[in-house]
């Protein structure tokens, strides 16, 4: 409900009406003892039970009701059971994953009852109502400065400190929002979790693989063309065709970038996170046959990107990005020998 509200453009009009259902039916009413109100996330700001008294909060990291946000994973061994669907294992590496308190393995009951009933081992949670919004902030926050978001689709955790309460009104700007509301709607798990007074200090990842693949859908739709290139472009590196790459590089500049994403002035976002982020998402995929590290140190050095085969047979990769200096280097040449001195004289 308020998810879409927000996306839509009728914020305002539904806080309105839902607090007056609320105050209609819980404060005004006789005939009731105790409500049990189920949701997504704990909003303030403007929120929808300020008329209400005595209210007792659990968000995901209780560990009250923690074995009623989801099914168990005995529950759904039950329930195959039933079904007589003997794929327990490729179920769990899809929906597994979620942590409500200190319940772990937990499921996702939408896309759990929806694989019974068409027996199909795919994303059932692509196009639910809260990934319009959320794909509009990761795309936000995507070419900043943090690489937090990269680190997730590497399969690494984050250490984050959080509000539990999201600031709709802020999402656009507020981190601390973006983050509360990737944990509320199950796109991240929270582990380690320590309790303060106003946040919660945790390390978070991506919750398992059904999670992961909505993280690629919504990075690689930044570009109009992203899944074609993608193809190409991965083809392209895995064959070491660097002309190829670059003209479809090239490709995506023309057709779906804007200066303020790759230029080098100062109003610009910076150009090499802009372009970290974008390859990274593009290679994001090839998780299945290479360790796909971003941001580490290596000899006495920071690399960018790392790729390191499954296979011992199969090439790596490592890579770094640089922007010509013009005030520094004649032309794109001086540019890449200066980014292979660096590589060779930091060891990385």
């Amino acid at each position: 409900m308020t998810l879409p509200a927000y996306t839509q453009g009728y914020w305002d009009e539904m806080i309105a009406t839902c607090r007056q259902i609320f105050h209609n039916a819980f404060k005004q009413n006789d005939y009731y003892s105790r409500a049990i109100i189920t949701g997504v996330a704990r909003i303030s700001k403007n929120s929808l039970f300020s008329d209400l008294n005595n209210l007792e909060v659990d968000t995901v990291t209780c560990d009250a009701y923690a074995d009623c946000f989801g099914f168990t994973e005995q529950e759904v061994m039950d329930a195959l059971k039933c079904q007589n669907l003997d794929k327990m294992r490729d179920v769990k590496d899809l929906y597994d994953g979620f942590i409500f308190g200190k319940q772990k393995d937990m499921y996702n009951p939408w896309s759990i009852c929806n694989y019974i009933r068409q027996g199909e081992l795919i994303s059932y949670w692509t196009n639910t109502s809260s990934n319009k919004l959320i794909g509009d902030i990761i795309r936000k926050h995507l070419v900043g400065r943090k690489y937090e978001i990269e680190q997730l689709m590497s399969g690494e955790k984050v250490h984050k400190e959080i509000n539990e309460n999201i600031t709709f009104q802020y999402l656009d700007g507020d981190e601390n929002s973006l983050w509360s509301l990737l944990l509320s709607v199950g796109y991240i798990k929270a582990e380690n979790v320590v309790h303060k007074v106003d946040t919660i200090e945790c390390d978070v990842s991506v919750t398992n693989k059904e999670v992961m693949a909505m993280f690629r859908t919504e990075i690689l739709g930044m570009f109009h063309n992203g899944f074609s290139v993608y193809s190409r472009f991965v083809k392209a590196l895995l064959e070491h065709n660097i002309e190829d790459m670059n003209d479809y590089l090239s490709e995506i500049a023309c057709t779906s970038m804007s200066y303020f994403d790759v230029g080098n002035e100062k109003e610009a976002r910076t150009p090499e996170n802009f372009y970290h982020g974008l390859i990274l998402g593009l290679i994001v995929t090839l998780r299945d046959r290479y360790r796909i590290v971003s941001n580490r140190e290596s000899g006495r050095g920071r690399y960018d990107i790392a790729m390191y085969p499954l296979e011992k047979n199969q090439d790596a990769f490592l890579m770094e990005f640089k922007v010509w200096d013009k005030k520094k280097e004649k032309n794109l040449e001086e540019t890449v020998e200066s980014a292979f001195r660096q590589i060779e004289e930091k060891n990385m």
